[in-house]
């Protein structure tokens, strides 16, 4: 997740920077993998991600 297309895949929303309303929403976004469930980290992406969506599409 950056601002940068250049170093990143998504911006930080969890849009992908080339292609328009593409989101990922998944463990994927973190840039190492954990030692640990990172269930919490995922739906708390995922939740602030989706709330992105349904303000900037609604």
């Amino acid at each position: 997740m950056g601002r940068d297309p250049k170093t990143t895949v998504v911006n930080p929303r969890g849009e992908t920077h080339d292609v328009k309303n593409l989101y990922v929403a998944y463990a994927s976004l973190l840039p190492t993998s954990i030692g640990y469930n990172p269930s919490e980290t995922v739906y708390a992406l995922a939740s602030y991600i989706s709330d992105h969506i349904v303000k900037a599409h609604a």
